[in-house]
């Protein structure tokens, strides 16, 4: 994201690496539990990432927007109320445009 988006880009980014694997039963209170992969699918989909940035940020799933180039993603996102951009080759500039239109935010 840091390629596409600059250093300073300031848009919150969530990855699996940000979330404790579920496959693994730890109390909740151990900070040490392992973590999901960089790039894994453990978490299933994307609605754990989604909710636990919309809860960071005080915000509802409604006001929340995902580009994701899997389809699984984005119709389970759908399902609960994001708006989704599928994205099969990738987000540009013209994806970034729409999605911060979508805010009321100028691209350029």
């Amino acid at each position: 994201m840091t390629h596409a988006l600059g250093e300073g880009h300031a848009i919150p980014i969530s990855t699996p690496a940000d979330h404790f694997d579920p496959r693994f039963d730890f109390s909740p209170d151990d900070d040490e539990r392992p973590r999901c992969a960089e790039g894994s699918d453990i978490l299933g989909d994307k609605n754990t990432q989604i909710d636990a940035l919309c809860a960071r940020l005080g915000v509802e799933r409604k006001d929340a927007s995902l580009a994701d180039d899997d389809p699984h993603n984005v119709a389970r996102a759908r399902g609960v109320g994001v708006h989704c951009e599928h994205t099969p080759k990738g987000a540009d500039a013209a994806v970034l445009a729409r999605l911060l239109a979508r805010f009321g935010i100028d691209a350029a």
